[in-house]
């Protein structure tokens, strides 16, 4: 996609890791040349949770189309390929619920995929962010997994499945292991805070 890498012109300041209660990774880093007065904050993690700490959107125009589900895939909404999505020459602008409806209803149609589902956002204050697009990447199941479930199951194994991954990456990966057993009931992830699956044949 030709996006050009920013770390070489920044200086990173600090870090918070990624946690199950945050579910987000952020850094805070100073230009180049620049005091630490001023830092720009750097997000990546759950598409909800960085959307709540998001109010803008870099150029919203809906131009997403689904990477090739077998390969690492980027999806922005900044336009033409060309464009990058930390482009200068791009515009902030206020994001409206309806521009986080089609951000959730493009990160759900990434899962769908069997991806794992990222959101990208920096600006000034760790609340104050612009959304900058979904990054979608497809992390397969390892060889063997699905032989080892499927004996499992038929043995009268009963299988679950606890991910952070979303409900729809986690429903993706869970028949593209199982193949026939394709039935996944979503035991609770308000309760489990992660999605919770229990696999059982058809």
């Amino acid at each position: 996609l030709r996006i050009p890498d920013q770390r070489p012109l920044y200086q990173r300041l600090e870090e918070w890791s990624f946690s199950s209660d945050t579910k987000m990774m952020m850094v805070s880093c100073i230009r180049n040349g620049q005091t630490s007065s001023n830092p720009t904050y750097f997000v990546k993690g759950a598409v909800d949770r960085v959307l709540r700490h998001c109010i803008f959107v870099r150029d919203p125009s809906p131009s997403l189309s689904p990477p090739n589900p077998v390969s690492p895939g980027l999806a922005t909404f900044d336009g033409p390929e060309e464009s990058s999505s930390l482009s200068s020459s791009s515009q902030n602008h206020p994001l409206r619920p309806e521009h986080a409806e089609l951000i959730l209803k493009e990160a759900s149609q990434l899962g769908l995929l069997g991806l794992r589902v990222l959101a990208v956002a920096e600006g000034p204050d760790p609340h104050r962010l612009t959304f900058h697009g979904l990054v979608g990447l497809w992390d397969p199941p390892r060889p063997g997994v699905d032989r080892c479930v499927r004996s499992l199951l038929e043995s009268g194994v009963r299988v679950l499945m606890i991910t952070g991954d979303s409900v729809e990456t986690a429903k993706a990966i869970g028949e593209l292991i199982l193949f026939y057993f394709y039935d996944l009931l979503l035991i609770g992830p308000r309760n489990y805070g992660r999605s919770h699956f229990h696999m059982k044949a058809q």
